[in-house]
């Protein structure tokens, strides 16, 4: 139903990758207020294929479906096939989670690094869960707080571990960080990090 254009910010998204896929380069040739990946894994598509409305939906969608089989495949090993076929459900069959899918915000990227990361830590790989959680920063500031629990999680395995995923996310992270800022300056922390910030206080408070 939601495979179609939608007034949502997710058109502003479809123009700035398009962009990025022509050459453009994000915070110095235009604004944008969200970490690189989200635009570079689309425009990475879109240079490949060419945009249309299809692929760009279906970005957002398979990144959704690979999120949902990892939970499965991860899930089945350590609790049986009943409990990854309830677990695959309830996640692709969340409120949030559908809404989310055919909408290119970049939670779904961000939560595919985190997913896929979370995954190779407990399989051991910690290099390579610390490379996938600093994609999944790098793709929405937010996801700081589950990749913090997961190199918790890390250190109370072994220093080394903990260790290990540290490197593979400042490898990733700050390669990325670093590359932008060289390139834009300080737009490029202000559009993703100070930008928020200056963003006022929602009010919550219901009045009836």
């Amino acid at each position: 139903f939601t495979w179609r254009w939608s007034v949502t910010d997710e058109n502003i998204y479809f123009y700035a990758a398009q962009l990025v896929a022509n050459g453009e380069m994000p915070y110095r040739d235009f604004f944008f207020s969200h970490p690189p990946l989200h635009l570079a894994v689309p425009a990475a598509f879109f240079a490949i294929f060419g945009f249309g409305i299809t692929l760009a939906k279906a970005i957002s969608v398979g990144a959704s479906l690979l999120t949902g089989l990892l939970l499965w495949k991860l899930v089945r090993e350590k609790l049986g096939a009943m409990t990854a076929f309830f677990t695959l459900g309830c996640f692709l069959f969340a409120f949030e989670q559908l809404q989310a899918s055919t909408n290119l915000n970049g939670v779904n990227l961000t939560v595919l690094w985190l997913t896929a990361g979370w995954v190779l830590a407990m399989r051991h790989r910690w290099l390579w869960s610390g490379v996938l959680l600093g994609c999944a920063v790098c793709t929405g500031v937010y996801a700081i707080a589950g990749v913090l629990a997961l190199w918790v999680l890390a250190y109370f395995h072994s220093g080394r571990a903990g260790n290990r995923m540290f490197l593979g996310f400042v490898l990733v992270a700050g390669s990325i960080n670093g590359f932008f800022w060289a390139l834009a300056g300080d737009d490029f922390i202000g559009g993703v990090y100070r930008y928020h910030g200056l963003k006022l206080a929602q009010d919550t408070t219901t009045v009836f």
